[in-house]
């Protein structure tokens, strides 16, 4: 990777660029001393305490290796949507019921096993270093930088929330005079004491604090039945974020099986649910992750990548309704 000083870091030592800057772990900065032609700057090997000057040139020569988790992950030939690609980062539209990454029982049916076999034709050397992950009924864009100084850098902008994450999501119901067209839910997320998966709004002090934002578009009807389109952008990431906090609003995401209250089953305890909502409009919590905006890592760019609705999505949404309304009604 290249990288031009600028006027900020003129004076300053390399290593305080490296963290700062470009925000690499300490683990990362060792890994780069010890490479031959790890660090260097206007074309000579340097040392971590070398002085900058506005202008110029560094490069970072960083081979990635595999670790045994990425060994493990069996490329597996399957259709992928890829949206954005560079020479750091890769970003695909995953579809529902897809798993972002291999897990107990989903060890060849995931993104990552995808991607594997995506980068093994090219023969290119990859490790899978998902920036942002979904559930896997949640479809949309997925973020995977291709080297770790990649990954280091856009998760740690991602956690500063200088990457800004857009979903579609169709709530149950219809906003009453209480709750505004534009807000923002703040309420601590933590697991339910009786389960391992399922997470709850925590009171004070108890879980971590999660704040979500959103926008109504409209409302509409289908067969009496009321739902809300919205915009949501979490500004926190915690697992299951925007399930909980709609569903603790009073409006749960249209097919949810964990938390919209039609699909939970009565004789299956507190946490049980059914296989599919009334109506069957949608198999699946109606949320797609819309689009990604960002600072592209090797070029600089600001970019917003937008993964199109999907089609089982479209069957709940009012006719007409589209990726490009959704530009204009943003604008």
């Amino acid at each position: 990777m290249r990288y031009t000083i600028s006027g900020t870091y003129d004076g300053e030592i390399l290593k305080n660029y490296l963290y700062k800057d470009l925000g690499l772990s300490h683990s990362a900065v060792t890994y780069l001393k010890n490479q031959e032609n790890g660090i260097m700057l206007n074309g000579k090997h340097v040392t971590v305490r070398a002085c900058l000057k506005c202008g110029d040139v560094l490069d970072i020569m960083y081979e990635d290796k595999f670790s045994d988790m990425n060994e493990k992950i069996i490329p597996v030939k399957m259709p992928l949507d890829i949206l954005y690609e560079d020479d750091s980062l890769i970003l695909c539209n995953k579809p529902a019921f897809v798993p972002t990454h291999p897990s107990h029982g989903h060890s060849a049916d995931t993104l990552a096993n995808g991607l594997a076999d995506y980068f093994r034709e090219k023969d290119i050397p990859f490790v899978f270093r998902a920036v942002n992950r979904l559930d896997a009924d949640t479809s949309g864009v997925v973020l995977v930088a291709k080297n770790r100084l990649a990954a280091a850098e856009m998760s740690r902008r991602m956690m500063a929330g200088q990457i800004e994450k857009k979903y579609l999501a169709v709530l149950r119901g219809k906003f009453e005079d209480t709750l505004a067209d534009t807000g923002e839910i703040i309420a601590n997320i933590g697991r339910c004491d009786k389960s391992v998966i399922f997470r709850e709004v925590k009171p004070a002090g108890c879980g971590d604090f999660a704040l979500t934002k959103y926008k109504k578009i409209l409302e509409y009807e289908i067969d009496g039945t009321v739902y809300t389109i919205v915009i949501a952008y979490p500004v926190t990431g915690r697992t299951h974020q925007l399930r909980v906090h709609f569903a603790y609003i009073g409006h749960p995401i249209a097919g949810d099986r964990m938390y919209a209250p039609e699909c939970m089953s009565e004789n299956s305890g507190m946490f049980g649910y059914n296989a599919s909502p009334p109506k069957k409009i949608i198999s699946r919590q109606a949320l797609h992750a819309l689009s990604l905006n960002f600072v592209t890592y090797s070029e600089n760019k600001n970019i917003e990548v937008y993964a199109p609705i999907p089609d089982d999505m479209k069957k709940i949404l009012p006719e007409g309704f589209s990726l490009e309304y959704i530009k204009e009604f943003m604008n």
